[in-house]
């Protein structure tokens, strides 16, 4: 797609080159991933889950909006939906779709896409990911927040009226919480995790999923929902190292309080 986007800029490197790069030749500010070195994209950053019908229609089954401390807030703990995130972007969406379904003739395949909207309304693609939706079971928001099992619909073809779901939705904002240990904290040495606690940073949750932090560094996802974004905006600031208990009474209290160390 990069024809659609020739003002751009990304440059493969690899990683033993990437200390050798010439730095005035790099448009600041960027993001760099293993190891693509791409320019940082502005703008409301929403998740996508769609599949293309027989006929290479594109067809949404979730949409949600990504939710940040601050511009360089990086982390994915906070998605949201709400009948303001469907009418303010399912139309520019939906046209961005089918623009990809006209580059690559896909039918009959579920998609996941992560995308940023400009202040101009331009849709950047930030992520393309064939043949799955959303990680770990989030894409079930849908079922809270409007009804829609991705999966089951996508199996059964069914294809949502969203203007008549936008119409019967409430007003509450539906969320996933996505709570993560997070480096220099080894998942295995977390001897347990205080979700009892956890739970009562929220004021009304739809299902609290324990996860095992053996295989995954997500210790939990939680579904709820709230009046408006402010319950959202304290969570994205609570500190998890505060709920979890580590092998090493010293070593915890360092990790909890490695700004502000304490007796």
């Amino acid at each position: 797609m990069s024809r659609q986007y020739e003002d751009f800029f990304f440059q493969e490197v690899l990683l033993r080159d990437l200390e050798e790069i010439d730095v005035s030749t790099i448009p600041f500010p960027v993001i760099v991933k293993p190891v693509i070195i791409e320019k940082f994209i502005e703008g409301d950053e929403y998740v996508i889950d769609a599949y293309f019908s027989e006929d290479g229609k594109p067809i949404i089954l979730n949409l949600f909006k990504r939710m940040f401390k601050h511009e360089r807030d990086m982390s994915n703990r906070i998605y949201y939906t709400s009948k303001q995130v469907i009418n303010e972007s399912l139309m520019k969406i939906n046209t961005f779709l089918n623009t990809i379904s006209s580059f690559f003739a896909l039918k009959l395949i579920p998609i996941h896409i992560e995308i940023r909207l400009d202040k101009e309304g331009k849709i950047i693609p930030i992520e393309v990911s064939p043949l799955r939706f959303s990680e770990i079971c989030t894409n079930e928001l849908g079922v809270y927040a409007y009804g829609i099992n991705a999966c089951e619909y996508f199996f059964k073809q069914q294809k949502p009226d969203w203007e008549s779901i936008v119409s019967d939705m409430d007003n509450f904002i539906y969320s996933y919480c996505c709570a993560k240990i997070h480096s220099p904290i080894d998942c295995k040495k977390v001897e347990s995790i205080n979700h009892k606690g956890f739970k009562e940073n929220f004021s009304e949750i739809l299902e609290y999923r324990k996860m095992n932090i053996i295989d995954n560094s997500t210790f939990a996802v939680v579904f709820h929902k709230a009046p408006d974004l402010e319950e959202n905006m304290r969570l994205l600031n609570v500190d998890l190292n505060q709920i979890l208990y580590i092998k090493g009474i010293s070593i915890c209290l360092v990790l909890l309080n490695k700004d502000n160390l304490v007796d």
